[in-house]
């Protein structure tokens, strides 16, 4: 028999805080591994009388960096994979010419 995780105010402050930069439903932030249940983590925002608690504030400055700066991590990101898109796609145009002369040589003998 299993017993519940028990977490202090801080990790409660940072898993609340997670959720809130994760961009994810409820439910599906919940999901993940290691991570409270639906309830657990409802009764922690909504709190005790439905209010808010204090750990869920967070500043509309800091917020706005925060998401300033995903979305150049999510940019970088595009930027990456673009490039590594062309990368590849020279890859098959180089083996492309390899097989074409393969079979060039093949059927000249």
């Amino acid at each position: 028999m299993s017993t519940a995780k028990r977490y202090s105010e801080e990790e409660r402050a940072e898993i609340i805080q997670a959720f809130n930069l994760s961009g994810l439903s409820l439910n599906a932030f919940c999901k993940g591994e290691g991570r409270p249940s639906y309830l657990v983590m409802k009764r922690w925002i909504d709190g005790p009388s439905g209010a808010a608690p204090k750990t869920q504030a967070t500043s509309r400055t800091s917020l706005s960096l925060q998401e300033e700066f995903q979305a150049r991590q999510q940019d970088a990101y595009k930027q990456f994979l673009r490039d590594k898109l062309k990368e590849l796609e020279a890859q098959i145009a180089a083996t492309k010419a390899e097989l074409a002369k393969a079979e060039g040589v093949e059927l000249a003998e």
